[in-house]
């Protein structure tokens, strides 16, 4: 891996000088042609002209190659995640001097958890609280007191649950979590839009479509059934969960990006809007609307946005996450915070 970041820099280095040597070879072809066409047939330096022009060729050829190939390095290095107008810009393929240069310049850094990254400024921050997992979803809201033993229990059987369930988190939160009641209208847009095209199908085969009870039935079922809660808290965030790699050494499964993915994609309920990856991370992001609910007794609908970011160290795996609302409050103030801290995060070790 050293080797091949250090190639890369070095192709960076002579990629504009190669450009420049290939219009200066073009130039020097003509001269050579010129010339040929000057000197006389006889003489013993016309023999080697075609020479001249073969190896000026092969130069173009070579340094077009090393062109294109530190390209495609460059590439495939960078990551975007896109979510409606915000983006994200990770870059996995920088060289260790540079990874040390960026935490040398971070000003908070973690370094048992191993990571650093550049802290928000903004007044309303609250200091970054460290959390277990189980403390982190009662917090959040995702689940009650009460719910923890099942998911305890049911992480036995599960690919990496003991991982899981006994990562570490660590929270940064803008202001006051936000407390959202749902009400007996509440819905999301995903939901409604599998309403549309169920009654939708009902029609095309000769069926009535759903009358108003049966789609607030089925509203509600899928609602509810898939929460199992009345209300939820919402904050604009950034987390960094830490999972302890030995903590899965009994796995059945390798422990590897790509499966840690699968098996923590199996207990969201949430389709994803992107997902994008290479062999250092894996990034995707969610989108979700939810519509009729209660905030402070003003019924309003809320968006979501959600963006993560799966990564790796010897010891540990990181799933980042920015949770951010454009309803919120000073949202673009939060969101310009929430994006410095995603992409600034390092590991340490």
């Amino acid at each position: 891996m050293k080797n091949k970041e250090e190639r890369s820099t070095i192709l960076a280095e002579i990629s504009n000088w190669l450009k420049l040597l290939g219009l200066v070879v073009l130039v020097a072809e003509g001269v050579i042609i010129l010339a040929m066409n000057l000197t006389p047939a006889e003489h013993p330096i016309s023999t080697w002209y075609p020479v001249f022009m073969l190896l000026f060729l092969i130069i173009i050829v070579v340094g077009i190659f090393m062109d294109r190939f530190h390209k495609r390095n460059v590439e495939s290095s960078n990551l975007k995640l896109e979510l409606g107008s915000r983006e994200l810009s990770i870059q996995t393929g920088k060289k260790l001097e540079k990874q040390r240069q960026d935490v040398n310049q971070a000003d908070f850094i973690d370094n048992k958890l191993g990571f650093a990254l550049t802290r928000p400024q903004m007044k309303y921050w609250k200091p970054p609280e460290y959390l277990n997992h189980k403390d982190y979803l009662i917090k959040t809201g995702l689940i009650q007191e009460e719910h923890w033993q099942n998911i305890v229990a049911a992480a036995q059987v599960m690919p990496f649950g003991k991982m899981l369930t006994e990562s570490e988190t660590v929270l940064f939160q803008y202001g006051e979590s936000i407390k959202i009641n749902f009400t007996e209208n509440s819905t999301t847009e995903l939901i409604d839009k599998h309403l549309e095209r169920l009654s939708n199908f009902y029609v095309s085969h000769g069926e009535k479509p759903l009358s108003e009870e049966e789609a607030k039935k089925l509203r509600e079922d899928l609602f509810y059934g898939q929460l199992d809660l009345s209300k939820m808290v919402f904050s604009n965030s950034f987390v960094v969960q830490v999972l302890d790699k030995n903590l899965a050494l009994k796995s059945p499964i390798e422990p590897n990006l790509p499966n840690l993915f699968a098996a923590i994609q199996r207990t969201i309920f949430e389709p994803l809007d992107q997902l994008i990856s290479n062999k250092a991370s894996i990034l995707w992001g969610s989108t979700n609307k939810i519509k009729h609910i209660k905030i402070e007794e003003e019924e309003q609908d809320i968006t979501i946005y959600r963006m993560n970011r799966m990564l790796e160290n010897e010891g540990n795996f990181y799933q980042l996450q920015i949770q951010w609302s454009p309803e919120s409050k000073a949202a673009i103030s939060i969101w310009e915070e929430l994006k410095k801290m995603f992409e600034t995060f390092k590991l340490i070790h």
